[in-house]
């Protein structure tokens, strides 16, 4: 199947796409979705941090405050609870409440879960209400191309290199971790690539977005981020079994060109943290200075004890199974749990995001959020498989792969993550629930149009003629 990044599709002759089931004329639907561009921006690219750095205004509240109010107002509040994605979600939610009182610490846990989660599951309930169009989808899908570039922007003229291994990430603020940085990146990636190979662009913003795209590769291996490059990798290996022959081709010379110009584009620190990748100990028997020699050994420790925490995630699971540690309870359990076998650990959290939700809310919760995903990724396959040769949706078949690559990237950096609870996995669920809506929408128009009219027999359509006529009357009877 070609993917959206191929120039075929682009350039797929008079492409349509889901009308949707709202009349976008509603004046509170339009402001409301104008106010949703607004947060979505926002929260991306976290320009609030940068524009208000000691949060006087609250932009991103206020916007988040108008939209859920534009929601209130809205009727379509009931789709973001129409699709196996929204019931999950909710389901989770509703969990996590359910399980508070039998946490570790629950005023620890209270204070997660709002300042939290439910911060994070508004995101969803917004989106999903507010884009109630497939044009409304794809004008979000570019705010979120949008954001991505202002976060490249600001890594040249914000970003910091770390002294002790030169990391990129910025002074403070969500960015200040270079993973996260990577991730976000990583996020919003394939909707750049998406706008760049879309013909039907105007020209200035596709090499705009072209030349967005080697700058945003080369801030995600500055981050020093080795999820990010797996993420990649595995982007990169997707795109490689579903496109064309000659695409293949392409992708082949630009991952040798990377192969062969990124190391020399890396300081030696980085490229020292990078190739721990494939075995940190065979790679020390080579000579090194000791500013990598303190890098490897760093990002070897740092590999060891994220294994020593994934055994305590089984360990706490299997003490309490059914409601977990707690919400951001994971830390200080396991903290005890070093303690009383002798051990010094810090206060970490496990660095992949299943294994937290699993220690955290507990086996029903870890399946409740891992069905979301499952739910998600069965929808994007299924739009794909929809709109497979179809040239009249081509640009819902771009939308769908864009957001599966959007989807692999994201869920890989996740796996070595513990943000279980941000805004972008309910961002990501409210996206696809939208194109999920609005592709069984096409669906079911498409089928009552197939559908045959029913059958009616002569006698039945010839009786109101009788009616109306009347019995006939035998000859000579008056």
């Amino acid at each position: 199947m070609t993917p959206a990044f191929s120039p075929q599709i682009s350039s797929a002759p008079r492409a349509t796409a889901p009308t949707g089931v709202l009349d976008t004329g509603d004046p509170v639907n339009k402001f409301g979705f104008y106010v949703m561009q607004v947060y979505l921006f926002l929260l991306i690219s976290r320009a609030a941090e940068f524009i208000d750095p000691n949060q006087h205004f609250h932009l991103a509240m206020i916007t988040a405050c108008l939209g859920l109010v534009c929601t209130a107002l809205n009727v379509a509040v009931r789709r973001a609870f129409q699709t196996r994605i929204g019931i999950a979600l909710a389901a989770f939610s509703a969990w996590v409440i359910f399980e508070l009182p039998f946490s570790s610490w629950r005023g620890g846990s209270f204070h997660a879960l709002t300042d939290s989660w439910l911060k994070s599951y508004l995101t969803y309930v917004i989106l999903a209400a507010l884009i109630s169009s497939f044009g409304q989808l794809r004008k979000a899908l570019t705010c979120v191309a949008l954001a991505t570039g202002v976060i490249v922007f600001l890594s040249f003229r914000m970003g910091i290199n770390s002294e002790a291994d030169s990391r990129l990430s910025f002074s403070g603020g969500t960015f200040a971790n270079a993973n996260d940085l990577a991730m976000e990146l990583i996020l919003g990636l394939p909707f750049i690539v998406q706008i760049a190979a879309d013909k039907r662009r105007a020209r200035l913003l596709r090499l705009l977005a072209g030349l967005v795209i080697p700058v945003l590769l080369f801030v995600v291996l500055k981050t020093g981020s080795r999820a990010g490059l797996i993420a990649l990798l595995a982007m990169g290996v997707l795109l490689f079994f579903r496109t064309t022959a000659k695409n293949r081709l392409i992708i082949a010379a630009v991952a040798v060109v990377m192969a062969a110009v990124g190391p020399l584009l890396l300081s030696s620190d980085l490229r020292a943290r990078y190739s721990t990748i494939l075995g940190g100990s065979a790679l020390n028997e080579r000579t090194v200075n000791e500013q990598e020699a303190n890098v490897i050994d760093s990002a070897d420790e740092s590999k060891e004890g994220r294994v020593e925490l994934i055994r305590y995630a089984f360990l706490l699971t299997a003490h309490n199974p059914i409601f977990g540690v707690g919400m951001f309870q994971f830390a200080p359990c396991a903290v005890d749990l070093a303690v009383s076998e002798g051990k010094v650990m810090g206060w970490h959290p496990v660095h992949s995001f299943l294994l937290l939700v699993m220690a955290e809310t507990g086996i029903p919760g870890v399946i409740l959020y891992t069905s979301v995903l499952v739910f998600c990724l069965r929808a994007l396959l299924r739009i794909g498989k929809f709109t497979r040769n179809r040239k009249d949706l081509g640009i819902a078949r771009e939308v769908s792969e864009t957001l599966l690559y959007s989807f692999v990237g994201f869920v890989t950096c996740m796996l070595f993550s513990p943000s279980a609870y941000t805004f972008q996995f309910p961002l990501m669920a409210a996206l696809v629930t939208a194109l999920d809506l609005f592709t069984k929408d096409q669906m079911a128009r498409e089928t009552r149009e197939a559908k045959p009219a029913p059958f009616m027999p002569a006698a039945r359509i010839a009786m109101p003629s009788i009616r109306r006529i009347g019995t006939p009357m035998a000859p000579g009877v008056r």
